[in-house]
């Protein structure tokens, strides 16, 4: 009597929202029993862990039970906020989640009687999962492409849509990449041990050095340590301690690149993700409109609007009518019957506002359509006003694709509405 997964995801990273199927069976017989479940325990694992479902199914015609989890694991990973302004490395909360599946079944003795559970022939799984999606729906189930997301060499990736080369920012903007950090206690080999980081005005270098990662991961806060965030930006840059990579001390530069490494001081060869590049943009004479959104992949990217924008609010209110005066305290005498002219007629109550802005883009290369589809369907945005990171919500319905072949400039508009009403007394 013993269960078996005959098939279960090769991937060892994987995605909420993908596919996350096992196929469980019992090698001896005992589906043909009466009343016969397959079952599996979910348990979240963190500090503690914590029994989060159990399910049941029945065998199928080949008498085994087929188990797709990702709809109740999604329910318990999410994306983390308060990390923009990280200076150096931040662990995630919740972004990436570990579970354990324990697979096993339950039957009955007789067609009367009432099942029992059989958690001593149970066999346990351990599943990661991000809060994205690593599945490209152009190809079948378990062929994904997370390998790409593991720092282990020259052509590993962050968890951003951006390519490398084309990440824009003024000095003032702050945000992070989110990626896998496993160097131990991991499934994976996943190594931003050191992030090196270089400065260059043109093809002139000036100030390099590297950033190490003091994010280890073990023991029960594992999950939390995996997945971790780093503080590209300039604004990031210039809170972190080290002077030499404060962009402030790099006068005039034009960019700088960031790239992980397993080694400190050297990182020719020992690369384990490709380059990203970060270009300096000028101040604009607009309002910059600043937006971060969670993206596919589990990790924040972001996008600043420089072109000029428009402003709209959208206003309704509940009307009464007032009488006014002081009928209910007047006598006549001390107090005569007064009515002030702003008494009475027509008055307002429950006034609710809603901001709208429509933020256009600069001209960009064809590559960019791929950043614009991920905002446009992320579930989660936000805008930065006034010192804040605010929710919005995207209003556009839709997106008309622009190409280099028949768009001279690929320009776009998006219509961001702020979440919550314009406060009002």
């Amino acid at each position: 009597m013993a269960v078996t997964i005959p098939q279960e995801p090769t991937p060892t990273l994987l995605g909420t929202a993908d596919k996350i199927v096992y196929v469980e069976f019992e090698d001896s017989g005992l589906p043909t029993n009466s009343k016969f479940r397959y079952i599996c325990q979910i348990s979240l694992v963190g500090a503690s862990t914590v029994v989060v479902a159990k399910l049941k199914q029945l065998p199928n015609s080949q008498d085994c039970g087929v188990f797709d989890f990702s709809g109740i694991l999604r329910a318990y990973a999410a994306q983390d906020h308060n990390k923009h302004n990280t200076t150096t490395f931040a662990i995630n909360g919740q972004a990436l989640r570990k579970f354990y599946l324990k697979f096993y079944y339950e039957y009955a003795s007789t067609a009367d009687s009432e099942p029992v559970e059989y958690p001593a022939a149970a066999l346990t799984k351990t599943v990661y999962v991000v809060n994205g999606t690593f599945t490209p729906v152009y190809n079948a189930y378990d062929t994904t492409n997370y390998d790409n997301y593991l720092l282990d060499d020259a052509n590993a990736k962050f968890l951003s849509v951006f390519q490398p080369q084309e990440i824009v920012a003024q000095e003032t903007d702050d945000g992070v990449v989110a990626m896998i950090n496993g160097t131990t206690n991991a499934p994976w080999t996943s190594n931003p041990a050191y992030m090196h980081i270089a400065y260059y005005n043109g093809t002139t270098a000036l100030n390099s050095g590297f950033i190490t990662n003091a994010i280890t991961p073990g023991g029960s806060n594992a999950a939390t340590q995996f997945l971790v965030y780093f503080g590209i930006y300039p604004a990031n840059l210039e809170a972190q301690a080290i002077t030499a990579l404060k962009p402030s001390n790099n006068a005039n530069w034009t960019h700088y690149t960031v790239q992980a490494s397993s080694n400190g001081t050297t990182l020719a060869g020992n690369e384990t993700s490709t380059q990203y590049k970060i270009t300096k943009k000028p101040e604009c004479k607009y309002e910059a409109m600043r937006v971060a959104w969670w993206n596919e992949l589990g990790g924040w990217d972001y996008y600043t609007f420089y072109s000029k924008h428009t402003h709209s609010e959208k206003i309704t209110r509940n009307t009464y009518r007032q009488v006014g005066g002081n009928a209910y305290t007047a006598d006549g005498s001390t107090t005569p019957f007064a009515l002030n002219p702003y008494e009475g007629g027509l008055k307002v109550t429950h006034v609710e506002t809603t901001n709208e802005w429509v933020l256009n883009t600069d001209p960009e290369s064809e590559s960019f359509n791929n950043v614009l589809d991920s905002l446009m369907n992320s579930p989660e945005v936000l805008w930065y006003r006034n010192g804040a990171w605010r929710g919005c919500v995207i209003k556009d319905t839709g997106i008309d694709f622009q190409s280099s072949i028949n768009d001279k400039g690929i320009v776009y508009s998006v219509t961001i509405e702020e979440s919550r009403y314009k406060p009002t007394i």
